[in-house]
């Protein structure tokens, strides 16, 4: 066998091997993030579709359309008269869509201030476990998370209901309780519409404040003061705000 075919016998036995060799394993750090999250399980009430929010809307504006124009057909003689029922439903239309579009905002804000006071009490355990109640992932509720479980008993102490408000949102019943987002995405969806609004603006009139004293003590706490001060039962060493130095900043 002359050097010729050897050396070409060994590039062909060389290239073999690379296309026989195992593939190197991808690190996650360098895949795309919607390959990693593809296999995440999310909630179908997660995903909110724009055209299908508008269809419902969109066939009540034309038959209000068609409806006006058949009671209104000896009034309406003029072009402008047309114009004017038009912009009517129109603006109906785009009202409703507004108040519609406005529950998933109000969720979402509510969700982001869940999130932000659980990422808060992660450096804080005892304070979480003592005071705080985080719920669960499609938790189940009990008659005793709601305003008919609530009953005055001075004989003995009655565990605190795993609601922020009642079904109906009407009844407050535990500042405390942290809802999943799970469950953020589906409360008072089955109350009629202007009072689902109510109650989701009310859950986030009385979320946002906390988080935002749970935020200001927190990080108060963590300006000059030893992690020891704030382990159950409490330490001695008082709280002291002379993190501001000779100005007195913290004071």
């Amino acid at each position: 066998m002359g050097p010729d075919r050897r050396r070409n016998s060994r590039i062909v036995n060389g290239i073999e091997n690379l296309l026989l060799a195992p593939t190197p394993k991808v690190p996650d750090t360098l895949t795309h993030p919607s390959e990693r999250f593809q296999a995440t399980k999310r909630a179908p009430e997660a995903f909110v579709s724009l055209q299908l929010e508008k269809v419902g809307l969109r066939d009540m504006m034309l038959n209000a359309f068609l409806l006006r124009k058949q009671t209104m057909a000896n009034r309406m003689k003029s072009l402008d008269e047309i114009g004017k029922v038009k912009r009517d439903v129109i603006v109906e239309y785009c009202q409703k869509f507004n108040c519609r579009m406005s529950h998933y905002a109000l969720r979402g804000q509510i969700m982001a201030y869940c999130n932000s006071l659980r990422a808060l009490l992660e450096d804080f355990p005892t304070i979480r476990d003592t005071f705080f109640m985080v719920g669960q992932p499609q938790e189940k509720k009990g008659l005793r998370d709601s305003k008919e479980g609530l009953k005055a008993d001075p004989r003995s102490f009655q565990p605190r209901p795993r609601c922020l408000l009642s079904a109906d949102g009407k009844v407050f019943l535990n500042l405390w309780f942290l809802p999943h987002p799970s469950e953020v995405l589906v409360m008072f969806k089955t109350l009629p519409e202007k009072a689902a609004f109510r109650a989701l603006q009310l859950t986030l009139q009385l979320i946002a404040p906390l988080h935002d004293i749970v935020a200001y003590l927190f990080s108060f706490a963590k300006l000059g003061n030893c992690p020891t001060c704030f382990e159950f039962p409490l330490s001695a060493n008082s709280l002291k705000g002379d993190w501001g130095g000779t100005e007195g900043i913290g004071k």
